[in-house]
């Protein structure tokens, strides 16, 4: 963390037993997916040289970085638990989520739509969406039983579910600066 590294190896994805990768506080772009190199095929057999290849990935922070894009492979990640993309400049989370997420931040971005994939997290605990520019939270997210905190402060909501009212897990519910009616 905090060594302003602009861009890494993609041979980085090698580290097949990494469990725990701190990217945050750099200037990344993005977290790079490499297609058809043929000296990474040569070495990995794999065409498409990204995250995915770091099946043992727990917990991954990149937060305070420039990412510009949802990262490619994150569905490939069965065992990363714990996410944190927060500060950065994405504006969508379009591409596949970690199945087994339990916390998920990707606050202080620019993100105007949840990718719909996030009511299908049911063991998320922890949902991060402050700071971002959403107008609406998805019905879908009263299904998470197991949430207990969603920082949804700062957006651009206007209403709300009824629904969310149906978790029952749920501790801490913040809504400032938003533009909900009465």
């Amino acid at each position: 963390s905090r060594n302003r590294i602009a861009s890494y190896s993609p041979h980085v994805y090698r580290l097949a037993q990494l469990e725990d990768w701190r990217l945050s506080g750099n200037l990344l772009d993005e977290l790079p997916l490499v297609v058809g190199d043929v000296d990474l095929l040569r070495e990995t057999r794999v065409w498409e040289v990204g995250l995915g290849m770091m099946t043992r990935l727990r917990r991954l922070a990149a937060s305070w970085n420039r990412i510009r894009s949802w990262p490619q492979q994150m569905d490939q990640l069965a065992n990363l638990e714990e996410l944190s993309l927060a500060h950065n400049q994405m504006p969508s989370m379009e591409g596949g989520l970690p199945p087994h997420l339990r916390f998920l931040d990707v606050s202080h971005n620019q993100i105007q739509d949840l990718n719909p994939e996030v009511v299908t997290l049911t063991a998320l605990e922890a949902l991060d969406v402050s700071c971002n520019a959403l107008t609406d939270l998805p019905e879908g997210l009263r299904n998470l039983q197991k949430r207990e905190r969603m920082p949804s402060h700062t957006n651009r909501l206007t209403k709300l579910s009824v629904r969310l009212g149906e978790l029952g897990k749920l501790k801490k519910l913040e809504l400032a600066t938003n533009r909900l009616d009465d």
